[in-house]
């Protein structure tokens, strides 16, 4: 009786030791895949009118009502043999009201995708310029 609860006891161990293994191996397959970072500053104004800003420096949403949204395009290319997967991060004063069409997609070699970035305007949100990062996380893709 006490050999088949040690038994149980190693098995389940095992198990545990196994699944961590796992865990670890994925989070470090994870971190040594990363390719390339694009960091694109956004910019935005909010006023009592409605502006455009039509520079490519940047992702400029022009000016913006209280409430009110605007859209820019922004196209990826994958000039690369292999597949990359995409993921769009915000950050800034922008972070929360920006959203993007996609993310964390698959782009296939030699593929062109355009992802729109939304900003939405809270409606209690001062005029001011407000600024922020969108961040292109560009992954290589070994399957």
């Amino acid at each position: 009786m006490v050999n088949m609860k040690i038994n149980k006891i190693i098995k389940i161990l095992a198990i545990i030791a196994m699944i961590s293994l796992a865990v670890f191996g994925y989070a470090l397959f994870d971190t040594l895949t990363y390719t390339e970072d694009i960091d694109l500053t956004m910019q935005l104004q909010v006023s009592d009118y409605v502006g455009f800003n039509i520079d490519t420096d940047a992702i400029y949403f022009g000016t913006v009502t209280p409430g009110g949204s605007s859209e820019r395009i922004v196209t990826i290319n994958n000039t690369e043999q292999y597949s990359t997967r995409v993921r769009i991060l915000t950050g800034g004063d922008l972070a929360q009201w920006v959203s993007a069409s996609e993310n964390n997609f698959r782009i296939n070699p030699l593929e062109e995708r355009n992802i729109t970035l939304k900003v939405k305007v809270p409606a209690n949100t001062s005029y001011g310029n407000y600024t922020g990062i969108v961040k292109i996380r560009l992954k290589k893709i070994y399957i």
